[in-house]
Protein backbone atom coordinates (compact mmCIF):
# COMPACT_ATOMS: atom_id res chain seq x y z
CA UNK A 1 0.00 0.00 0.00
CA UNK A 2 1.14 3.26 -0.57
CA UNK A 3 2.69 5.57 2.14
CA UNK A 4 0.02 6.85 4.83
CA UNK A 5 -2.57 4.74 2.81
CA UNK A 6 -2.76 2.76 6.34
CA UNK A 7 -3.38 5.72 8.30
CA UNK A 8 -6.08 6.63 6.17
CA UNK A 9 -7.89 3.00 6.30
CA UNK A 10 -7.97 3.94 9.96
CA UNK A 11 -10.01 7.29 9.26
CA UNK A 12 -12.49 5.69 6.99
CA UNK A 13 -13.16 3.29 9.64
CA UNK A 14 -13.53 6.05 12.78
CA UNK A 15 -15.34 8.46 10.32
CA UNK A 16 -18.30 5.28 9.64
CA UNK A 17 -18.52 4.60 13.10
CA UNK A 18 -19.42 8.35 13.81
CA UNK A 19 -21.92 8.50 10.83
CA UNK A 20 -24.11 5.50 11.85
CA UNK A 21 -23.43 6.39 15.49
CA UNK A 22 -24.98 9.97 14.64
CA UNK A 23 -27.62 7.85 11.65
CA UNK A 24 -28.99 5.46 14.05
CA UNK A 25 -29.31 8.03 17.24
CA UNK A 26 -30.87 9.95 14.84
CA UNK A 27 -33.59 7.09 14.45
CA UNK A 28 -34.03 6.20 17.91
CA UNK A 29 -35.09 10.17 18.61
CA UNK A 30 -37.12 10.27 15.40
CA UNK A 31 -39.27 6.78 16.12
CA UNK A 32 -39.60 8.39 20.30
CA UNK A 33 -40.69 11.76 19.62
CA UNK A 34 -42.95 10.56 16.17
CA UNK A 35 -44.72 7.84 19.25
CA UNK A 36 -44.93 10.99 21.54
CA UNK A 37 -47.11 12.67 18.95
CA UNK A 38 -49.29 10.13 18.19
CA UNK A 39 -48.17 8.14 15.06
CA UNK A 40 -49.45 5.07 13.59
CA UNK A 41 -47.31 2.18 12.73
CA UNK A 42 -48.46 3.63 9.08
CA UNK A 43 -46.86 6.38 9.44
CA UNK A 44 -43.82 5.13 11.37
CA UNK A 45 -43.38 2.97 8.06
CA UNK A 46 -44.17 5.99 5.81
CA UNK A 47 -41.49 7.79 7.30
CA UNK A 48 -38.76 5.37 7.14
CA UNK A 49 -39.72 4.67 3.31
CA UNK A 50 -39.26 8.06 2.81
CA UNK A 51 -35.82 8.10 3.94
CA UNK A 52 -35.05 4.58 2.32
CA UNK A 53 -36.88 5.60 -0.72
CA UNK A 54 -34.35 8.72 -1.58
CA UNK A 55 -31.18 6.44 -0.81
CA UNK A 56 -32.57 4.13 -3.09
CA UNK A 57 -32.92 6.51 -5.71
CA UNK A 58 -29.92 8.50 -5.77
CA UNK A 59 -27.23 5.85 -4.25
CA UNK A 60 -26.62 4.38 -8.02
CA UNK A 61 -25.49 8.53 -9.03
CA UNK A 62 -23.44 8.71 -6.27
CA UNK A 63 -22.02 5.16 -6.60
CA UNK A 64 -20.69 6.62 -10.23
CA UNK A 65 -19.81 10.20 -9.02
CA UNK A 66 -17.67 8.33 -6.32
CA UNK A 67 -15.64 6.63 -9.00
CA UNK A 68 -14.62 9.82 -11.21
CA UNK A 69 -14.89 12.45 -8.22
CA UNK A 70 -12.51 12.71 -5.18
CA UNK A 71 -14.05 11.18 -2.27
CA UNK A 72 -13.18 13.57 0.58
CA UNK A 73 -15.59 16.37 -1.14
CA UNK A 74 -18.90 13.94 -1.63
CA UNK A 75 -17.84 12.64 2.49
CA UNK A 76 -17.85 16.09 3.59
CA UNK A 77 -20.73 16.98 1.89
CA UNK A 78 -22.68 14.15 3.26
CA UNK A 79 -21.80 14.87 6.46
CA UNK A 80 -23.16 18.71 6.34
CA UNK A 81 -25.93 17.42 5.21
CA UNK A 82 -26.77 15.16 7.64
CA UNK A 83 -25.42 17.80 10.58
CA UNK A 84 -28.86 20.05 8.58
CA UNK A 85 -31.39 17.55 8.89
CA UNK A 86 -30.91 17.30 12.94
CA UNK A 87 -31.21 20.95 12.59
CA UNK A 88 -34.91 20.68 10.58
CA UNK A 89 -35.83 17.98 13.32
CA UNK A 90 -35.35 20.21 16.04
CA UNK A 91 -37.51 22.79 14.51
CA UNK A 92 -40.40 20.91 13.42
CA UNK A 93 -40.90 17.96 16.02
CA UNK A 94 -43.47 19.31 18.38
CA UNK A 95 -44.88 20.64 15.18
CA UNK A 96 -46.67 17.95 12.62
CA UNK A 97 -45.37 14.10 12.36
CA UNK A 98 -45.72 14.63 8.54
CA UNK A 99 -42.92 17.49 8.81
CA UNK A 100 -40.46 14.42 9.99
CA UNK A 101 -40.70 13.64 6.30
CA UNK A 102 -38.00 16.10 5.30
CA UNK A 103 -35.12 15.55 8.02
CA UNK A 104 -35.47 12.19 7.00
CA UNK A 105 -35.30 12.52 3.56
CA UNK A 106 -31.95 14.47 3.83
CA UNK A 107 -31.15 11.72 6.24
CA UNK A 108 -31.31 9.46 3.32
CA UNK A 109 -29.24 11.39 1.15
CA UNK A 110 -26.77 11.65 3.50
CA UNK A 111 -26.73 7.70 3.53
CA UNK A 112 -26.58 7.56 -0.25
CA UNK A 113 -23.70 9.87 -0.70
CA UNK A 114 -21.36 8.55 2.42
CA UNK A 115 -21.87 4.58 1.72
CA UNK A 116 -21.17 4.02 -1.34
CA UNK A 117 -18.12 6.39 -1.38
CA UNK A 118 -16.31 5.36 1.67
CA UNK A 119 -17.02 1.46 0.70
CA UNK A 120 -15.42 1.95 -2.32
CA UNK A 121 -12.37 3.43 -1.37
CA UNK A 122 -11.94 1.47 1.47
CA UNK A 123 -11.84 -1.48 -1.30
CA UNK A 124 -9.23 0.80 -3.23
CA UNK A 125 -7.19 1.29 -0.59
CA UNK A 126 -6.53 -1.96 1.48
CA UNK A 127 -4.30 -4.62 0.32
CA UNK A 128 -5.90 -6.58 -2.33
CA UNK A 129 -4.52 -9.99 -0.60
CA UNK A 130 -6.75 -9.17 2.42
CA UNK A 131 -9.59 -7.84 1.20
CA UNK A 132 -11.93 -10.15 3.72
CA UNK A 133 -10.25 -8.73 6.51
CA UNK A 134 -9.91 -5.34 6.48
CA UNK A 135 -13.54 -5.05 5.13
CA UNK A 136 -14.59 -7.02 7.76
CA UNK A 137 -12.96 -5.04 9.94
CA UNK A 138 -13.99 -1.75 8.70
CA UNK A 139 -17.85 -3.24 9.00
CA UNK A 140 -16.91 -4.13 12.70
CA UNK A 141 -16.25 -0.15 13.22
CA UNK A 142 -19.34 0.94 11.86
CA UNK A 143 -21.54 -1.49 13.64
CA UNK A 144 -20.19 -0.39 17.08
CA UNK A 145 -21.29 2.88 16.13
CA UNK A 146 -24.30 2.01 15.27
CA UNK A 147 -24.79 -0.37 18.88
CA UNK A 148 -23.32 2.88 20.92
CA UNK A 149 -26.01 5.09 19.03
CA UNK A 150 -28.61 2.94 19.96
CA UNK A 151 -27.53 2.69 23.23
CA UNK A 152 -27.31 6.11 24.30
CA UNK A 153 -29.84 7.52 22.63
CA UNK A 154 -32.65 6.46 24.82
CA UNK A 155 -30.95 7.63 28.15
CA UNK A 156 -29.99 10.64 26.99
CA UNK A 157 -33.36 11.52 25.37
CA UNK A 158 -35.04 10.43 29.08
CA UNK A 159 -32.27 12.71 31.00
CA UNK A 160 -31.89 15.92 28.92
CA UNK A 161 -35.14 15.77 26.45
CA UNK A 162 -35.52 14.86 23.26
CA UNK A 163 -35.11 18.45 21.58
CA UNK A 164 -31.85 19.00 22.84
CA UNK A 165 -30.52 15.26 22.75
CA UNK A 166 -30.63 15.88 18.84
CA UNK A 167 -27.40 17.85 19.24
CA UNK A 168 -25.43 15.26 19.75
CA UNK A 169 -25.82 13.51 16.33
CA UNK A 170 -25.06 16.78 14.80
CA UNK A 171 -21.76 17.51 16.49
CA UNK A 172 -20.53 13.76 15.95
CA UNK A 173 -21.34 13.70 12.26
CA UNK A 174 -20.60 17.31 11.48
CA UNK A 175 -17.20 16.63 12.98
CA UNK A 176 -15.93 14.26 10.23
CA UNK A 177 -15.91 17.56 7.99
CA UNK A 178 -12.96 18.75 9.89
CA UNK A 179 -10.82 15.50 9.61
CA UNK A 180 -11.22 13.39 7.11
CA UNK A 181 -8.59 12.53 4.83
CA UNK A 182 -8.33 15.15 1.87
CA UNK A 183 -5.50 12.64 0.15
CA UNK A 184 -7.45 10.22 -0.66
CA UNK A 185 -7.49 8.82 -4.33
CA UNK A 186 -11.44 8.91 -4.57
CA UNK A 187 -11.25 7.80 -8.87
CA UNK A 188 -10.46 4.86 -10.20
CA UNK A 189 -8.23 7.23 -12.47
CA UNK A 190 -6.03 8.54 -10.38
CA UNK A 191 -5.70 5.22 -8.19
CA UNK A 192 -5.42 3.07 -11.39
CA UNK A 193 -2.17 5.52 -12.47
CA UNK A 194 -0.65 4.82 -9.25
CA UNK A 195 -1.33 1.26 -8.92
CA UNK A 196 1.65 -1.43 -10.12
CA UNK A 197 1.04 -3.81 -13.06
CA UNK A 198 1.17 -7.27 -12.25
CA UNK A 199 4.12 -9.30 -13.17
CA UNK A 200 2.23 -11.64 -15.56
CA UNK A 201 1.69 -8.68 -18.02
CA UNK A 202 5.34 -8.34 -18.61
CA UNK A 203 4.99 -10.94 -21.23
CA UNK A 204 1.84 -8.64 -23.25
CA UNK A 205 4.24 -5.08 -22.78
CA UNK A 206 7.16 -7.10 -24.29
CA UNK A 207 4.99 -8.06 -27.73
CA UNK A 208 3.31 -4.67 -28.36
CA UNK A 209 0.85 -3.94 -31.20
CA UNK A 210 3.05 -2.65 -34.28
CA UNK A 211 2.85 1.36 -34.63
CA UNK A 212 2.56 3.63 -37.03
CA UNK A 213 6.50 3.45 -36.74
CA UNK A 214 6.70 -0.51 -37.56
CA UNK A 215 3.65 -1.09 -39.51
CA UNK A 216 2.25 -4.17 -40.32
CA UNK A 217 2.50 -4.39 -43.77
CA UNK A 218 5.22 -6.61 -45.86
CA UNK A 219 8.61 -5.21 -46.63
CA UNK A 220 9.42 -6.41 -49.84
CA UNK A 221 12.75 -5.54 -51.57
CA UNK A 222 12.54 -6.64 -55.65
CA UNK A 223 16.17 -7.16 -57.02
CA UNK A 224 16.00 -6.81 -61.33
CA UNK A 225 17.65 -8.20 -63.68
CA UNK A 226 21.29 -9.09 -62.03
CA UNK A 227 20.28 -12.64 -60.76
CA UNK A 228 19.31 -11.10 -57.31
CA UNK A 229 17.03 -13.08 -55.29
CA UNK A 230 13.56 -11.57 -54.17
CA UNK A 231 14.01 -10.90 -50.58
CA UNK A 232 10.42 -10.98 -47.75
CA UNK A 233 10.61 -9.89 -44.79
CA UNK A 234 7.55 -9.18 -42.68
CA UNK A 235 6.44 -7.77 -39.39
CA UNK A 236 4.16 -9.86 -37.64
CA UNK A 237 1.61 -8.42 -35.35
CA UNK A 238 2.94 -9.77 -32.23
CA UNK A 239 6.76 -9.17 -32.82
CA UNK A 240 7.69 -6.88 -35.00
CA UNK A 241 11.34 -7.22 -36.68
CA UNK A 242 14.35 -4.89 -37.24
CA UNK A 243 15.20 -4.05 -40.78
CA UNK A 244 16.72 -6.56 -42.49
CA UNK A 245 20.32 -5.78 -43.07
CA UNK A 246 21.43 -6.71 -46.43
CA UNK A 247 25.50 -7.43 -47.57
CA UNK A 248 26.32 -9.32 -50.81
CA UNK A 249 28.33 -11.67 -51.08
CA UNK A 250 30.45 -13.30 -54.03
CA UNK A 251 28.41 -16.38 -56.36
CA UNK A 252 30.59 -19.42 -56.30
CA UNK A 253 28.57 -20.37 -59.82
CA UNK A 254 28.12 -16.39 -60.61
CA UNK A 255 30.30 -14.13 -62.79
CA UNK A 256 31.93 -11.29 -60.70
CA UNK A 257 29.22 -8.77 -62.57
CA UNK A 258 26.61 -11.00 -61.08
CA UNK A 259 26.11 -11.06 -57.47
CA UNK A 260 24.32 -12.84 -54.59
CA UNK A 261 22.10 -10.87 -52.10
CA UNK A 262 21.23 -12.54 -48.94
CA UNK A 263 19.71 -10.62 -45.67
CA UNK A 264 21.72 -10.97 -42.64
CA UNK A 265 19.01 -11.47 -39.84
CA UNK A 266 19.32 -10.74 -36.38
CA UNK A 267 16.94 -12.94 -34.02
CA UNK A 268 13.23 -11.38 -34.74
CA UNK A 269 13.07 -9.05 -31.27
CA UNK A 270 10.20 -6.93 -29.90
CA UNK A 271 10.20 -3.36 -29.99
CA UNK A 272 10.50 -1.78 -26.81
CA UNK A 273 9.63 1.44 -25.49
CA UNK A 274 12.20 1.92 -22.47
CA UNK A 275 15.75 1.22 -21.62
CA UNK A 276 14.86 -1.84 -18.93
CA UNK A 277 12.20 -3.80 -21.38
CA UNK A 278 15.15 -3.35 -23.70
CA UNK A 279 17.33 -5.59 -22.24
CA UNK A 280 14.82 -8.15 -21.86
CA UNK A 281 14.62 -7.67 -26.34
CA UNK A 282 18.48 -8.47 -26.15
CA UNK A 283 18.11 -10.97 -23.58
CA UNK A 284 15.71 -12.55 -26.58
CA UNK A 285 17.05 -11.66 -29.43
CA UNK A 286 20.28 -13.59 -28.04
CA UNK A 287 18.04 -16.22 -27.08
CA UNK A 288 18.77 -16.41 -23.48
CA UNK A 289 17.45 -19.25 -22.05
CA UNK A 290 17.11 -17.62 -18.33
CA UNK A 291 14.91 -15.00 -20.57
CA UNK A 292 12.69 -17.12 -22.37
CA UNK A 293 11.74 -19.42 -19.48
CA UNK A 294 10.85 -16.12 -17.39
CA UNK A 295 8.72 -15.20 -20.13
CA UNK A 296 7.29 -18.78 -20.22
CA UNK A 297 6.56 -18.68 -16.99
CA UNK A 298 4.82 -14.81 -17.20
CA UNK A 299 2.64 -16.57 -20.01
CA UNK A 300 1.50 -19.55 -17.73
CA UNK A 301 0.57 -17.74 -14.73
CA UNK A 302 -1.28 -14.76 -17.09
CA UNK A 303 -3.12 -17.98 -18.22
CA UNK A 304 -4.24 -18.76 -14.43
CA UNK A 305 -5.26 -15.44 -13.79
CA UNK A 306 -7.18 -15.20 -16.42
CA UNK A 307 -8.96 -18.57 -15.90
CA UNK A 308 -9.06 -18.04 -12.17
CA UNK A 309 -10.51 -14.41 -12.98
CA UNK A 310 -13.26 -16.26 -15.21
CA UNK A 311 -14.24 -18.72 -12.51
CA UNK A 312 -14.81 -16.04 -10.17
CA UNK A 313 -16.63 -13.70 -12.14
CA UNK A 314 -18.97 -16.31 -12.96
CA UNK A 315 -19.35 -17.58 -9.03
CA UNK A 316 -20.25 -13.68 -8.47
CA UNK A 317 -22.57 -13.68 -11.26
CA UNK A 318 -24.36 -16.54 -9.92
CA UNK A 319 -24.75 -15.37 -6.07
CA UNK A 320 -25.37 -11.95 -6.43
CA UNK A 321 -28.90 -11.74 -6.71
CA UNK A 322 -29.15 -14.66 -4.00
CA UNK A 323 -26.99 -12.54 -1.36
CA UNK A 324 -29.31 -9.19 -3.08
CA UNK A 325 -32.44 -10.85 -2.07
CA UNK A 326 -31.58 -11.56 1.50
CA UNK A 327 -29.65 -8.18 2.08
CA UNK A 328 -33.00 -6.81 1.10
CA UNK A 329 -34.78 -8.89 3.27
CA UNK A 330 -32.62 -8.41 6.12
CA UNK A 331 -32.16 -4.50 6.42
CA UNK A 332 -36.05 -4.23 5.57
CA UNK A 333 -36.70 -6.33 8.87
CA UNK A 334 -34.18 -4.57 10.81
CA UNK A 335 -35.99 -1.53 9.67
CA UNK A 336 -38.97 -2.66 11.13
CA UNK A 337 -37.42 -3.37 14.14
CA UNK A 338 -36.65 -0.35 14.15
CA UNK A 339 -39.40 2.03 13.18
CA UNK A 340 -42.43 -0.61 14.77
CA UNK A 341 -41.26 -2.18 17.56
CA UNK A 342 -41.77 0.53 19.77
CA UNK A 343 -45.52 -0.25 19.38
CA UNK A 344 -44.81 -3.54 20.79
CA UNK A 345 -42.82 -2.78 23.96
CA UNK A 346 -45.54 -0.20 25.03
CA UNK A 347 -48.34 -2.51 24.19
CA UNK A 348 -46.49 -5.18 25.94
CA UNK A 349 -44.49 -2.64 28.66
CA UNK A 350 -41.12 -4.27 27.82
CA UNK A 351 -38.48 -3.43 30.51
CA UNK A 352 -36.22 -5.21 32.70
CA UNK A 353 -36.47 -4.66 36.28
CA UNK A 354 -35.29 -0.80 37.65
CA UNK A 355 -32.08 -0.80 34.61
CA UNK A 356 -33.71 -0.34 31.54
CA UNK A 357 -37.38 1.10 31.60
CA UNK A 358 -39.97 0.81 28.54
CA UNK A 359 -38.02 4.21 27.00
CA UNK A 360 -34.85 2.35 27.21
CA UNK A 361 -35.93 -0.94 25.73
CA UNK A 362 -35.88 -0.15 21.94
CA UNK A 363 -32.18 1.32 22.55
CA UNK A 364 -31.04 -2.19 24.54
CA UNK A 365 -32.44 -4.37 22.26
CA UNK A 366 -30.97 -2.67 18.81
CA UNK A 367 -27.42 -2.26 20.50
CA UNK A 368 -27.74 -5.80 21.71
CA UNK A 369 -28.89 -7.00 17.85
CA UNK A 370 -25.76 -4.89 16.63
CA UNK A 371 -23.27 -6.63 19.59
CA UNK A 372 -23.52 -9.80 18.37
CA UNK A 373 -23.64 -8.47 14.56
CA UNK A 374 -20.03 -6.85 15.44
CA UNK A 375 -18.77 -9.84 17.04
CA UNK A 376 -19.62 -11.87 13.74
CA UNK A 377 -17.90 -9.40 11.92
CA UNK A 378 -14.67 -10.21 13.59
CA UNK A 379 -15.53 -14.11 13.39
CA UNK A 380 -16.21 -13.26 9.45
CA UNK A 381 -12.69 -11.37 9.13
CA UNK A 382 -10.52 -14.22 9.82
CA UNK A 383 -11.66 -16.22 7.13
CA UNK A 384 -13.82 -16.13 3.69
CA UNK A 385 -14.73 -19.77 3.92
CA UNK A 386 -17.80 -18.90 4.90
CA UNK A 387 -18.72 -16.85 1.65
CA UNK A 388 -20.41 -18.71 -1.10
CA UNK A 389 -22.07 -21.26 0.40
CA UNK A 390 -26.16 -21.56 -0.28
CA UNK A 391 -26.78 -24.14 2.54
CA UNK A 392 -25.75 -21.63 5.19
CA UNK A 393 -27.64 -18.58 3.44
CA UNK A 394 -30.74 -21.02 4.10
CA UNK A 395 -29.57 -21.87 7.43
CA UNK A 396 -29.85 -17.84 7.86
CA UNK A 397 -33.00 -17.37 6.97
CA UNK A 398 -34.54 -20.37 8.88
CA UNK A 399 -32.81 -19.16 12.35
CA UNK A 400 -34.34 -15.34 10.93
CA UNK A 401 -37.65 -16.35 10.77
CA UNK A 402 -37.54 -18.55 13.81
CA UNK A 403 -36.64 -15.66 15.81
CA UNK A 404 -38.86 -13.22 14.13
CA UNK A 405 -41.89 -15.29 14.87
CA UNK A 406 -40.41 -15.71 18.47
CA UNK A 407 -40.75 -11.78 18.52
CA UNK A 408 -44.56 -12.49 16.99
CA UNK A 409 -45.30 -14.82 19.77
CA UNK A 410 -43.23 -14.95 23.12
CA UNK A 411 -43.33 -11.07 23.81
CA UNK A 412 -41.41 -11.40 27.01
CA UNK A 413 -38.62 -8.60 27.77
CA UNK A 414 -35.65 -11.51 28.40
CA UNK A 415 -36.97 -13.66 25.24
CA UNK A 416 -37.06 -10.60 22.64
CA UNK A 417 -33.56 -9.89 23.83
CA UNK A 418 -32.45 -13.55 22.97
CA UNK A 419 -34.53 -13.77 19.64
CA UNK A 420 -32.28 -10.08 18.89
CA UNK A 421 -29.21 -11.75 18.95
CA UNK A 422 -29.84 -14.54 16.32
CA UNK A 423 -31.10 -11.94 14.53
CA UNK A 424 -27.93 -9.62 14.84
CA UNK A 425 -26.09 -13.00 13.84
CA UNK A 426 -27.74 -13.30 10.90
CA UNK A 427 -27.70 -9.72 9.75
CA UNK A 428 -23.59 -9.79 9.85
CA UNK A 429 -23.83 -12.79 7.42
CA UNK A 430 -26.71 -11.30 5.01
CA UNK A 431 -24.44 -7.95 4.67
CA UNK A 432 -20.98 -9.12 4.79
CA UNK A 433 -22.11 -11.43 1.82
CA UNK A 434 -23.76 -8.96 -0.37
CA UNK A 435 -20.83 -5.89 1.24
CA UNK A 436 -17.90 -8.51 -0.57
CA UNK A 437 -19.95 -10.23 -3.96
CA UNK A 438 -20.47 -6.55 -4.55
CA UNK A 439 -16.99 -4.93 -4.33
CA UNK A 440 -15.39 -8.53 -6.25
CA UNK A 441 -17.44 -7.85 -9.08
CA UNK A 442 -15.17 -5.28 -10.68
CA UNK A 443 -12.14 -3.78 -10.13
CA UNK A 444 -12.72 -0.83 -11.85
CA UNK A 445 -15.96 -0.04 -10.89
CA UNK A 446 -16.40 -0.54 -6.93
CA UNK A 447 -18.12 2.81 -6.64
CA UNK A 448 -20.70 1.44 -8.74
CA UNK A 449 -21.54 -1.86 -7.66
CA UNK A 450 -21.22 -0.75 -3.95
CA UNK A 451 -24.03 1.93 -4.92
CA UNK A 452 -25.80 -0.73 -6.24
CA UNK A 453 -25.96 -2.47 -2.94
CA UNK A 454 -27.00 0.50 -1.25
CA UNK A 455 -29.68 0.64 -3.22
CA UNK A 456 -30.80 -3.03 -2.43
CA UNK A 457 -30.21 -1.84 1.28
CA UNK A 458 -32.33 1.25 0.70
CA UNK A 459 -34.98 -0.86 -0.88
CA UNK A 460 -35.44 -3.07 1.79
CA UNK A 461 -35.29 -0.44 4.34
CA UNK A 462 -38.03 1.58 2.68
CA UNK A 463 -40.79 -1.31 1.37
CA UNK A 464 -40.40 -4.21 4.30
CA UNK A 465 -41.25 -1.51 7.27
CA UNK A 466 -43.75 0.48 4.85
CA UNK A 467 -45.89 -3.34 4.00
CA UNK A 468 -45.61 -4.20 7.58
CA UNK A 469 -46.58 -0.75 8.71
CA UNK A 470 -49.94 -0.95 6.25
CA UNK A 471 -50.82 -4.35 7.19
CA UNK A 472 -50.17 -3.90 11.19
CA UNK A 473 -52.74 -0.95 10.32
CA UNK A 474 -55.47 -2.97 8.83
CA UNK A 475 -58.79 -4.40 11.14
CA UNK A 476 -58.00 -6.87 14.19
CA UNK A 477 -53.67 -6.58 13.47
CA UNK A 478 -51.69 -6.42 16.17
CA UNK A 479 -48.33 -5.01 17.38
CA UNK A 480 -47.19 -8.59 16.75
CA UNK A 481 -48.13 -8.37 12.89
CA UNK A 482 -45.31 -7.12 11.14
CA UNK A 483 -42.69 -9.32 12.63
CA UNK A 484 -44.90 -12.30 11.14
CA UNK A 485 -45.33 -10.39 8.35
CA UNK A 486 -41.58 -10.29 8.04
CA UNK A 487 -41.09 -14.02 8.58
CA UNK A 488 -43.43 -15.04 5.81
CA UNK A 489 -40.98 -12.35 3.99
CA UNK A 490 -37.90 -14.46 4.22
CA UNK A 491 -39.12 -17.47 3.59
CA UNK A 492 -40.61 -16.67 0.42
CA UNK A 493 -36.94 -15.30 0.36
CA UNK A 494 -35.56 -18.51 0.62
CA UNK A 495 -38.32 -20.15 -2.15
CA UNK A 496 -36.97 -17.68 -4.39
CA UNK A 497 -33.54 -18.41 -3.80
CA UNK A 498 -33.64 -21.93 -4.33
CA UNK A 499 -35.61 -21.55 -7.41
CA UNK A 500 -33.44 -18.93 -8.96
CA UNK A 501 -29.99 -21.35 -8.36
CA UNK A 502 -31.88 -24.64 -9.18
CA UNK A 503 -32.85 -22.36 -12.84
CA UNK A 504 -28.67 -21.97 -13.05
CA UNK A 505 -27.82 -25.16 -12.86
CA UNK A 506 -30.46 -26.32 -15.36
CA UNK A 507 -28.87 -23.31 -17.54
CA UNK A 508 -25.36 -24.03 -17.31
CA UNK A 509 -25.86 -27.93 -17.91
CA UNK A 510 -27.82 -27.24 -20.99
CA UNK A 511 -24.71 -25.36 -21.76
CA UNK A 512 -22.37 -27.65 -21.27
CA UNK A 513 -24.82 -29.86 -23.28
CA UNK A 514 -24.98 -28.03 -25.98
CA UNK A 515 -21.11 -27.25 -26.17
CA UNK A 516 -20.42 -30.58 -26.12
CA UNK A 517 -22.46 -31.63 -28.79
CA UNK A 518 -20.98 -28.45 -30.78
CA UNK A 519 -17.73 -30.40 -30.28
CA UNK A 520 -18.67 -33.52 -31.30
CA UNK A 521 -20.55 -32.01 -34.56
CA UNK A 522 -17.30 -30.38 -35.55
CA UNK A 523 -15.04 -33.28 -34.85
CA UNK A 524 -17.37 -35.47 -37.12
CA UNK A 525 -17.30 -33.04 -39.85
CA UNK A 526 -13.66 -32.89 -39.68
CA UNK A 527 -13.44 -36.79 -39.57
CA UNK A 528 -15.89 -36.43 -42.81
CA UNK A 529 -13.37 -33.71 -44.54
CA UNK A 530 -10.24 -36.25 -43.27
CA UNK A 531 -11.80 -39.13 -45.03
CA UNK A 532 -12.63 -37.24 -48.33
CA UNK A 533 -8.67 -36.36 -48.46
CA UNK A 534 -7.70 -39.82 -47.63
CA UNK A 535 -10.13 -41.26 -50.25
CA UNK A 536 -7.98 -41.77 -53.64
CA UNK A 537 -9.03 -39.43 -56.38
CA UNK A 538 -10.42 -41.26 -59.08
CA UNK A 539 -10.87 -39.90 -62.94
CA UNK A 540 -12.60 -42.14 -65.95
CA UNK A 541 -9.95 -42.59 -68.94
CA UNK A 542 -11.76 -44.54 -72.07
CA UNK A 543 -14.78 -45.05 -69.85
CA UNK A 544 -12.81 -46.91 -67.38
CA UNK A 545 -12.67 -45.73 -63.33
CA UNK A 546 -9.08 -45.47 -62.17
CA UNK A 547 -7.15 -43.44 -59.89
CA UNK A 548 -5.50 -40.72 -60.42
CA UNK A 549 -2.49 -41.58 -59.12
CA UNK A 550 -2.11 -44.28 -61.73
CA UNK A 551 -3.42 -42.64 -64.97
CA UNK A 552 0.22 -43.39 -66.32
CA UNK A 553 0.00 -47.26 -64.95
CA UNK A 554 -3.35 -47.23 -66.79
CA UNK A 555 -2.50 -45.71 -69.73
CA UNK A 556 0.46 -48.40 -69.96
CA UNK A 557 -1.60 -51.20 -69.24
CA UNK A 558 -4.09 -50.22 -72.06
CA UNK A 559 -1.10 -50.52 -74.89
CA UNK A 560 -0.04 -53.87 -73.78
CA UNK A 561 -3.41 -55.64 -73.91
CA UNK A 562 -4.33 -53.55 -77.34
CA UNK A 563 -0.90 -55.33 -78.63
CA UNK A 564 -1.62 -58.73 -77.43
CA UNK A 565 -5.17 -58.23 -78.87
CA UNK A 566 -3.71 -57.44 -82.30
CA UNK A 567 -1.23 -60.03 -82.15
CA UNK A 568 -4.02 -62.43 -81.78
CA UNK A 569 -6.16 -61.19 -84.08
CA UNK A 570 -3.00 -61.73 -86.59
CA UNK A 571 -2.80 -64.88 -86.20
CA UNK A 572 -6.08 -66.17 -86.15
CA UNK A 573 -6.07 -64.28 -89.68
Amino acid sequence: MRCGARLRYWAYCVSSAMINFSTFYFWVCISLLAYGMGATPLQLGLIQAASSTITTTTSPLMGILSDKLRAHWLVRASSFVFAASCAVLLAVCRVSVWLYLIPVMMCGLTCAAYWPTVQATVAKEVDQNNVNRDMSRFAVFWSVGKSVGYMVAGYIFQYAGGKYSLAVPAVAAGSVMLWYPCGAPGCSATSSKEEKEPPSTRYLKLHEEPTADAPDTANRISMEDSGKRELRTSNTLACPVKSPQVETVQSSNASPAEEQVQPVRDDIAPRTKDASTQTRSEDIETKNPEAMQEIIIDMKKLAQEKEKATEMSELNSRFLPLVYMLNFCVYGTLSTLSSQLIHLIKEYDLHIGNLVTSDQYLGVFMCTLFAVQTVMFVVFSMSSAWLYRLWLMFLVEGVLVSCLWGIAFIPNSLAVLAFGVGIGACAAFAVQSSIMVSLRMSDDAKGKYAGINETIVSGGSAAVPLVAGAVASVGAATARTPYVTCGLLIAGCGVAQGCWYMAQEILAEYRAWRHAKEQAGGAGAGGDSAAKKEEPRRMEINGDDVEKGSVGESRETKVIDDKEEEKHSGGDT
